[in-house]
């Protein structure tokens, strides 16, 4: 699985525990599960490779859990643990996923479902 960041990189050391948060479901995987870590300039579908030439592979992570719910009720536990240093408290993380995720990205009782998906950072790339 690749875990693409748009315009940011991953700001957690090898062997650092770190989360990212994104919209829906999508991002619950299995316990061990290989994330190869990308860096890309651009908003694109589909994989990265090291053939798209603004697309940087910055590592490797493994899964070791995640939590599901409402953006809003997040435990600042979990978001102090942001992968992206400026998004580890709940005003730059929401400034950070209204950048990703246009204005509808609200923290109060209709914000929107999201996953923290934790992982262990195992490498780092180029």
């Amino acid at each position: 699985m690749q875990l693409k960041n748009l315009q940011h990189g991953f700001d957690t050391e090898v062997n650092g525990i770190a989360i990212t948060i994104r919209l829906g479901a999508k991002w619950q995987r299995s316990i061990g599960e290989l994330i190869d870590l990308w860096e890309c300039d651009y908003p694109h579908a589909g994989v990265c490779t090291y053939n798209l030439a603004r697309c940087h592979q910055r590592g490797t992570a493994m899964v070791i859990g995640w939590w599901y719910g409402r953006l809003a009720d997040v435990p600042e536990s979990l978001i102090s643990l942001e992968h992206e240093e400026s998004c580890r408290t709940t005003d730059g993380l929401t400034v950070a996923l209204v950048r990703a995720y246009g204005e509808d990205v609200i923290m109060n009782e209709d914000s929107p479902m999201v996953t923290a998906l934790v992982y262990l950072r195992l490498t780092n790339g180029e």
